[in-house]
């Protein structure tokens, strides 16, 4: 059996996208949205390592450490500007960060940094990440 440590992104990102569905029809805004967050980190991380990115046993990309959104946009960017035969494959990433303003410390706060717009958006967001990559991962997209 696997540990909890070691990482699976694809069904993380599904479980995550499951979790994020329940929360926002309980109107519970700032766990779905810190959950549509992670959705689309787990996407972009799932989408490098089958693309070539080497990491540890707990996702960790080798020699970096721990990157979250919204920086790990630009780390995905750069990841695929280094492979340019892999983004002609990845049709639909926004030229934009729809990340800029969440934050994994959101989990932390008091919630109300949650409107109804930015989970949208977020969750609009999470869903493309998750439709870019399933040629990659296999999974279907919610």
């Amino acid at each position: 059996m696997p540990s909890a440590r070691t990482a699976d992104f694809p069904a993380a990102q599904r479980r995550h996208w499951s979790d994020a569905e329940f929360l926002l029809d309980a109107g519970r805004l700032a766990n779905a949205d810190q959950l549509y967050g992670y959705c689309a980190e787990c996407g972009l991380k799932a989408a490098m390592i089958t693309l070539g990115l080497r990491v540890d046993k707990e996702g960790h990309p080798k020699g970096e450490g721990r990157t979250h959104l919204p920086d790990l946009w630009s780390v995905f960017e750069a990841f695929l500007d280094s492979r340019r035969d892999s983004a002609r494959r990845l049709p639909g990433l926004p030229e934009r960060n729809p990340f800029e303003d969440w934050t994994v410390n959101a989990r932390y706060s008091r919630g109300d940094h949650a409107t109804p717009d930015s989970v949208r958006r977020h969750r609009t967001a999470a869903r493309r990440v998750a439709k870019m990559i399933e040629p990659l991962t296999g999974m279907d997209a919610p």
